[in-house]
């Protein structure tokens, strides 16, 4: 049982969470759990209004593999829990209780906060994965929507796009941000 502020004793397992959110990182690969990271990263940063689970579920529910890269797979993520949002703005526990929606409770400011905030971010992902030509033009934008903590790229005119690397990653099997 857990407390809460406004409905007392509610049912609760985190054990069940970690397992649900591991079993989606064992289906869906490492991947997942970089695109939590990334998503959290940008909340704590931005100083977003929701909370981490919210973050976690909605990751799982609209994540997209793209070409095993984490920049397109963010972007294509991100637009997919957009489109969720827009449709119906409910985050629902797929562990006990599951009828706890975790934006319950958010005003109608901050849903619409966290949708400014949603395409922004998947404004600047375009903005840097388009960056065709400069490794640290990309790597800039996407500090000002992940801070610091994001590594900054080379700083040199090449083709980006035709590199092994490919445009600006986010994360790779060597390296990985947040």
């Amino acid at each position: 049982m857990l407390a809460h502020k406004s409905k007392g004793w509610i049912e609760s397992d985190p054990k069940a969470f970690t397992a649900w959110f591991q079993g989606y990182v064992n289906e869906n690969g490492q991947e997942i759990r970089r695109m939590v990271k990334y998503l959290k990263a940008w909340k704590d940063y931005k100083n977003i209004d929701i909370k981490g689970m919210a973050i976690t579920i909605l990751v799982c529910n609209n994540f997209s593999v793209t070409e095993k890269r984490d920049d397109l797979s963010l972007l294509d993520t991100v637009t997919n829990i957009i489109d969720s949002l827009e449709d119906s703005f409910h985050c629902y526990k797929p562990v006990t209780p599951t009828d706890e929606d975790l934006f319950a409770d958010v005003s109608e400011t901050s849903k619409n906060e966290i949708l400014k905030g949603l395409n922004n971010l998947k404004k600047k992902l375009d903005a840097a994965i388009n960056e065709k030509s400069n490794e640290k033009d990309a790597t800039d934008i996407l500090q000002k929507v992940f801070g610091e903590r994001f590594p900054t790229g080379e700083d040199a005119d090449k083709d980006i796009a035709e590199s092994t690397a490919g445009p600006i990653k986010l994360g790779n099997e060597d390296k990985h941000f947040a």
